[in-house]
């Protein structure tokens, strides 16, 4: 050892020396020693690879792993040994240092074959996103263990990623045939995933609920169920599973981000926020974060929704999801140039590595579907006629591009056209929408009524304001105005998009019956008198009156009623012998549309002259005195309510009445109304139970008669259906 401090001592860059120096200090294991001799080595000689290679293994086993790390990594580029690159590519695997272990193992493995070498690439490999290659590793390591159970999960996972779904099909079956009984199970939900990816529903659903029944606590089937649902477009369906899911793992992310997935399907958004907003508590995966404002976009709370894409965006630059929903928030928020400058970025980097090769196809050709919904919207049909041809260009058979075409159709009136692009969807929403539109056209309102109604149907519940509109107008003009008012309640105020004056009036009522003046005037003012037809015109005339007495100016309403009633054009709304009383019952329609006045226009009604005039007088009469009785027993005045059901009183009045009078008291009385109305009032059946509940306490016949009326309204009544699992449950019932 003297020999070789002379030798240092003398000849400081005296390689051999240092190097046999520390080998005598490994051999003592006297690393401290060790790291201070090649230290002093690598100082002199800083080039020197076999010094520096000392210098970081004596590192190493010093205990000081990253000094080490950086002398091995200088080593292996200079002159790689299988030792080097087996310790430094292990570290940096175990580590999660993907990027800097794939280097070091790649080259690991072309000095010889290794197992566990050949595994941590495949998975670093994957893990850095380059799936072909990690393809290709794990299809070596196959072979080079005889088809061990971890190789085949690992190809089959890379099988997964890109998109080679047969294939990854395929390794899952044999990946089976390897695994003992016991563990055989946990294949099946991911081998389901791959049948539903290749449309094969039944064969999917049929394994996910062998999954459920082997693993009855595990949320993984009813969530690929749930998938599997929503493939079909059964969001019910869906929804419930992944409750299913939820209930199973309450404590599950994905569970609850697939349950919000289902809400939004089902046009619950508030549920769905909610639901979201719990996934994102439970785990920081950007992607559930993603879902989270996906959720906040479909509540119409499109700042938040903006606000979480942009930010995971500026974390995640190379996510082009979140830079696609980010452009999807801006254009539901309706902030077209910025959706536009977002798309545009897209497509201008589609050629980017930084795109998932296997995504890009699908997501340019959203970006220029979404591009020519805007360029639609702006009214540029030539610009969103090519931009749809060029969606369809990258992902063929894009149904939702096809049907915007047959809309850019349906708008230059090309309906030969419009129903070509529609021929294969006979059951979507927007085709039933198209046809409905063209027969609504061609004047033929029976069957653009039915078409309508189907595609309202199939929007599983989501109103869309142009289907509503239309099947108003439909309604309206085939004389249904009650039906067209139902329609109409749902549509936003501002009517200035709507031009049918139909429709307009049919607002004007629907707003009047709700006691909403204002909103009345606002609809009135919108409609243009010049044209509509004489009986319209008399129409227009009375809910112009209407609406004055309903915004306080009752002089103004009456004098116009007055001049409505001498009109000599009066006659065409109304037979000669009600002329002379048109005045009292406009007044008498008033206070049914307004709920003021009742009194005294039945008072009035009593005067009324001719034969047809009196039977509408008495149809009035009637229905004046439901909204009176209604009011008093609001007002808590139950006997004079119970009084206003007179000899040839409707049933629905005289169960009205009953109800008045059983809570004043006279329930013996009320009983025998019930029984008697049971099968022209369904809500009869309800209170007679009540009654035979409260007064005879036969608790039996009571519990009969709420599972007659839950039978016969179609299980509608969510209230009585609590009555009657209270009753199972406190008495035993069956």
């Amino acid at each position: 050892m003297s020999a070789y401090l002379e030798t240092i001592s003398k000849r400081p860059k005296a390689a051999e020396a240092y190097a046999r120096l520390g080998r005598m200090f490994v051999a003592l294991r006297a690393f401290n020693e060790c790291v201070a001799v090649f230290s002093q080595g690598q100082h002199q000689l800083p080039n020197d690879v076999p010094i520096r290679r000392y210098l970081g293994v004596c590192t190493w086993f010093r205990g000081n792993k990253q000094a080490a790390l950086a002398h091995l990594i200088w080593v292996s580029k200079r002159k790689p040994t299988a030792e080097v690159l087996l310790l430094v590519g292990r570290y940096l695997a175990q580590q999660r240092r993907c990027k800097q272990a794939v280097p070091h193992l790649s080259a690991l493995l072309k000095l010889g074959e290794r197992v566990a070498e050949r595994r941590m690439l495949a998975d670093c490999l994957m893990r850095v996103g380059r799936f072909a290659d990690a393809r290709e590793s794990y299809e070596k390591l196959v072979s080079a263990t005889g088809g061990k159970p971890f190789a085949l999960w690992g190809l089959a996972r890379a099988y997964e990623r890109t998109e080679a779904h047969a294939k990854a099909e395929a390794t899952y079956r044999r990946l089976m045939a390897a695994l003992p009984e016991n563990k055989k199970p946990d294949v099946l939900v991911p081998l389901a995933e791959q049948l539903r990816r290749q449309g094969r529903y039944d064969e999917a659903a049929r394994l996910a609920r062998r999954y459920v029944s082997a693993r009855p606590k595990a949320p993984g089937g009813h969530q690929e169920l749930g998938l599997i649902a929503l493939s079909r477009r059964d969001c019910r369906e869906a929804l419930g599973q992944f409750e299913l899911a939820v209930a199973r793992g309450h404590k599950s992310a994905w569970a609850h981000s697939l349950l919000s997935r289902a809400l939004r399907c089902v046009n619950q958004p508030k549920r769905a926020i909610t639901a979201s907003e719990r996934a994102a508590a439970l785990s920081r995966d950007p992607d559930i974060a993603m879902e989270l404002g996906n959720a906040y976009r479909a509540g119409g709370r499109y700042e938040q929704a903006i606000g979480i894409h942009d930010r995971l965006l500026r974390q995640h630059p190379k996510r082009v999801a979140f830079r696609l929903q980010l452009a999807n928030d801006y254009l539901a928020a309706q902030k077209l140039d910025s959706a536009i400058r977002e798309y545009n970025r897209l497509v201008k980097n589609a050629s980017a590595p930084r795109w998932d090769r296997w995504r890009a196809k699908r997501g340019l050709s959203a970006c220029y579907y979404n591009m020519g919904v805007l360029a639609m919207r702006k009214g540029q049909d030539a610009e969103a006629s090519r931009l749809l041809t060029r969606a369809q260009s990258y992902r063929k058979g894009h149904r939702r591009a096809r049907l915007a075409q047959a809309l850019l159709a349906l708008r230059r009136k090309d309906g030969v056209r419009a129903l070509q692009l529609i021929k294969r969807d006979k059951k979507s929403a927007l085709a039933l929408w198209i046809r409905g539109r063209l027969a609504l056209d061609a004047g033929k309102l029976k069957q653009a009524r039915t078409l309508l109604r189907k595609a309202t149907r199939a929007r599983g519940g989501r109103r869309m304001p142009q289907i509503t509109n239309d099947l108003a107008v439909a309604d309206a003009k085939a004389g249904k105005l009650k039906a067209a008012n139902a329609r109409l309640e749902s549509l936003p105020g501002d009517v200035a998009q709507y031009n049918q004056q139909l429709v307009k009036l049919a607002l004007t009522l629907a707003a009047l019956r709700r006691q909403r003046g204002a909103l009345a005037k606002h609809y009135m003012d919108a409609i243009d008198v010049k044209r509509l037809a004489p009986r319209e015109k008399m129409l227009h005339g009375v809910l112009a009156a209407a609406t004055a007495i309903a915004t306080g100016a009752k002089k103004r309403g009456i004098a116009k009623l007055s001049r409505l009633a001498r009109d000599r054009n009066f006659s065409q709304v109304a037979a000669p012998d009600v002329r002379r009383s048109a005045a009292r019952l406009i007044r008498a329609k008033l206070a049914i549309a307004t709920g003021k006045g009742i009194p005294a226009s039945m008072r009035s009604l009593a005067r009324v002259r001719g034969a047809r005039a009196r039977k509408i007088a008495q149809r009035l009469r009637m229905t004046l005195r439901r909204l009176a009785l209604h009011q008093f027993y609001r007002k808590g005045r139950y006997r004079r309510a119970a009084k206003l059901a007179g000899p040839g009183a409707p049933p629905a009045l005289q169960h009205d009445a009953a109800c008045a009078a059983y809570r004043s008291g006279d329930k013996a009385r009320a009983r025998a109304v019930f029984a008697r109305l049971q099968r022209k009032v369904p809500e009869a059946t309800v209170n007679l139970g009540i009654a035979v509940d409260e007064l005879d306490k036969n608790r039996r016949r009571a519990f009969d008669l709420y599972r007659r009326y839950l039978k016969e309204s179609g299980g509608r009544a969510k209230v009585v259906r609590r009555w009657i699992e209270a009753k199972k449950r406190i008495y035993g019932f069956r």
